[in-house]
């Protein structure tokens, strides 16, 4: 395993001195990804599809990028990945596709501990007479629980939005758990994994999801995000690109216009990163962010001034609390 002291050393940014407390906004970039990029917009920035060798090779490395964030999220032959600008823009384009499928009448699940990204685009569908239903949270489990989910599910419930874990409150859903309820009524699941994917592996086949969307910047990647889904769910949507790409062509009918391509290039210098972790680099990670998050959480307990929100446990490092008398911005300042 590798040590601290090691890990830091990949990280440029780290050099400042500068804490960076902001992984839930994104994480710092590390070598491999700078790297990458700046080696891409060196040698190969270029149209793709050409036979000359700089396009040959850009080319092998946008595939790679997507072929290679399936493997990484857990997925199999059966799975296919779309790369865009954000989680929010992908959701944007995943329910514009569902737009012209489902009807009044129709309905959607969207969780109240959810992240905007994937709330607002769905929310809109309601102009289109779609029913909106809220997962509540259940107040004395302090988050979404089963049990609520349950109450508003049957079988006029075409899709369940959830997040895998509220970008607020860190408490971990059971999201194998959550795709067998749906599935049971014939509806599909789209999941937010943005703030799972920094702390935990993902395994999107054995979880059974039909879309799981996370951001790579948050997971020592550049400023794009991935959308892993079953090829079997993709074949059944009309994609938003351009009127001459055919509805076969996967993934470009889901990308309007294209996708980073240096971006594509930072993708593989991220896992190459995970690479150089090693098979151990989620437990890793986990170690030194468990050591932090008890000490927070235990602090916070201790400190009548200060209230935890969200679980206690079943939890990733993502920590929400208020304080009885100071506002967010002077406990900041202080």
């Amino acid at each position: 395993m590798r040590n601290l002291a090691e890990i830091r050393s990949q990280f440029p940014a780290l050099k400042s001195g500068t804490a960076f407390l902001e992984n839930a906004g994104g994480s710092q970039a590390p070598i491999q990804v700078i790297d990458r990029i700046s080696n891409f917009l060196t040698d190969c920035n270029v149209q793709l599809g050409a036979s000359y060798p700089q396009s040959v090779a850009a080319t092998e490395i946008v595939a790679q990028a997507h072929q290679m964030v399936n493997n990484f999220a857990g997925g199999d032959e059966s799975y296919g990945t779309v790369l865009g600008a954000s989680t929010t823009a992908l959701c944007f384009m995943l329910a514009d596709c569902f737009s012209r499928e489902l009807k009044p009448g129709d309905a959607i699940i969207l969780p109240e501990n959810g992240h905007e990204a994937n709330i607002n685009p769905w929310l809109r569908l309601e102009e289109k007479g779609i029913e909106i239903r809220w997962w509540k949270i259940d107040r004395e489990a302090g988050d979404c629980t089963l049990e609520t989910l349950s109450r508003v599910l049957d079988e006029k419930v075409k899709l369940v939005a959830v997040c895998q874990v509220s970008n607020l409150l860190g408490g971990i859903h059971d999201l194998s758990e959550i795709c067998r309820m749906a599935h049971a009524v014939g509806a599909q699941v789209v999941a937010d994994g943005v703030a799972f994917a920094p702390h935990l592996p993902m395994t999107v086949a054995e979880w059974d999801v039909d879309f799981y969307v996370f951001s790579t910047y948050k997971v020592f990647g550049p400023h794009l995000a991935a959308m892993i889904g079953k090829r079997s769910a993709w074949a059944e949507l009309r994609g938003a690109n351009h009127f001459f790409i055919k509805d076969d062509y996967f993934p470009g009918k889901f990308q309007p216009g294209s996708v980073g391509h240096e971006g594509c290039a930072g993708i593989l210098g991220s896992l190459a990163y995970f690479d150089w972790l090693g098979v151990d680099g989620y437990a890793t990670i986990a170690t030194n962010e468990q050591v932090l998050t008890r000490h927070l959480i235990e602090f916070l307990a201790t400190h009548s001034r200060y209230q935890l929100v969200g679980p206690t446990n079943n939890r990733v490092s993502t920590i929400s609390f208020t304080h009885k008398t100071l506002s967010p911005s002077h406990v900041v300042e202080t």
